[in-house]
């Protein structure tokens, strides 16, 4: 469920898919039987399970230019001075795994380094938050 779109969505649906994965089990499965008669048969053990190894799976980060500078997580108002916007999809290695340039603007060739660096870091901060989320609720007593 997405409420709001400001502060880009790309970046928030992207974390929500990630925390997702990670938090995904596929069930046992075993499969009897040959040919006509072959059934699957699915354990009913919930720690009878194989956890998706979400791991490496990026996220975006959407940056806008403003002025001749990036905003992180523009505002509305923010959004609407940016001549354009650059959503950098990264891998918890620092990697890019994609780019997406949307708006009228350039982005001028020395710019772009700043760009992805800027991107990196801001992934990077993201990542361990999520990490850290992650072991605050294994932790959890319930």
């Amino acid at each position: 469920l997405v409420l709001e779109w400001s502060g880009g969505v790309l970046d928030c649906l992207s974390i929500a898919v990630k925390a997702g994965l990670g938090n995904t089990k596929i069930p046992k499965l075993q499969v009897t039987g040959e040919g006509e008669e072959m059934e699957v048969e699915v354990s009913d053990n919930p720690y009878d399970a194989t956890p998706v190894d979400a791991s490496n799976a990026p996220i975006i980060v959407t940056l806008s230019l403003v002025g001749g500078h990036f905003v992180v997580d523009a505002s509305h108002e923010e959004e609407s001075c940016a001549t354009c916007q650059l959503s950098v999809a990264m891998d918890t290695k620092g990697r890019t795994c994609g780019i997406l340039k949307e708006g009228t603007g350039s982005i001028p060739g020395s710019q772009y380094q700043k760009a992805l660096m800027l991107t990196s870091d801001v992934a990077k901060s993201v990542f361990n938050r999520m990490e850290q989320n992650i072991v605050d609720s294994d932790n959890m007593i319930l």
